[in-house]
């Protein structure tokens, strides 16, 4: 009987207040899961968390054009706090296709790719010294038949 009696009834004070303070909750707890979302795909953003910086570093210029390439930075240039060493992946696929053009005798390819290395080293400054990594490795290279 006692629960037919309760139905009709108002929830008292502190219960309505303590159901105020849940959806508050919830609300705040939606919005901070949202804001963290966000944060998340911001970190996970190709200028955030830079392959190609990383491996500009440990001196990986193979995997280094290999991600400038599959991330498709040589056809979309952005800015970028990584901005030189995108130009040192773009310098060191220039290098290397260069040296294949070269010894196959294909002298426009060459030409257009001498002009590219040539671009990205106008924006290199603090890599400088990689540079000169990339050019001896490269001018280590077997001759293309």
């Amino acid at each position: 009987m006692r629960n037919k009696k309760n139905a009709g009834e108002k929830p008292s004070i502190v219960v309505r207040l303590l159901s105020a303070v849940i959806v508050v909750m919830l609300l705040v707890a939606v919005i901070t899961g949202v804001g963290m979302v966000s944060k998340l795909k911001e970190a996970y953003n190709r200028d955030e968390f830079s392959s190609i910086a990383w491996y500009a570093g440990q001196g990986d210029y193979g995997a280094m054009i290999t991600q400038f390439r599959n991330s498709n930075y040589d056809v979309a240039p952005f800015d970028s706090q990584y901005a030189e060493e995108y130009q040192l992946a773009a310098y060191a696929d220039a290098a290397f296709q260069k040296r294949y053009f070269e010894s196959a005798g294909d002298e426009t390819r060459t030409a257009d790719l001498a002009r590219r290395m040539e671009d990205a080293r106008a924006s290199i400054t603090d890599l400088a010294p990689l540079l000169d990594e990339i050019d001896s490795i490269v001018a280590e290279l077997p001759s293309h038949p």
